[in-house]
């Protein structure tokens, strides 16, 4: 929905777009996302009473992440989808999601530990 890439972090064009050559970097303004974003959403009919969209592209990126995090997505999954330079950056920001991460490790590790669990 919306732009492809984040505002200002660049692409390459795989044909003409904005009469842009093939392979030249192109970076979509906020305001270009926003409104593609905001047809996409018009749409699909996900609008508030007055018609306006109801969610931003920013929104549902970070509703994207958030739940793909908490339902168990891999952080370096979810990092390269974004499209951040660094796993960093996703766990900055959405590292808090995923603190089930260290049950379900020492749930693995203890019942490795047990005398009748599992070989390794």
């Amino acid at each position: 929905m919306g732009c492809a890439v984040r505002p200002g972090s660049g692409c390459r064009v795989p044909g003409r777009v904005l009469g842009h050559e093939p392979g030249q970097r192109w970076r979509p303004s906020r305001r270009a996302c926003r409104r593609s974003g905001g047809v996409a959403l018009k749409d699909a009919g996900i609008t508030k009473p007055d018609g306006s969209p109801k969610y931003t592209p920013h929104g549902l990126r970070h509703f994207f992440a958030s739940t793909a995090l908490a339902h168990g997505i891999p952080l370096h999954e979810a990092s390269r989808w974004l499209g951040h330079r660094s796993i960093k950056t996703t766990v900055d920001v959405y590292g808090h999601l995923v603190p089930a991460s260290w049950d379900r490790c020492r749930t693995i590790m203890q019942n490795a530990l047990r005398p009748d669990g599992p070989a390794v």
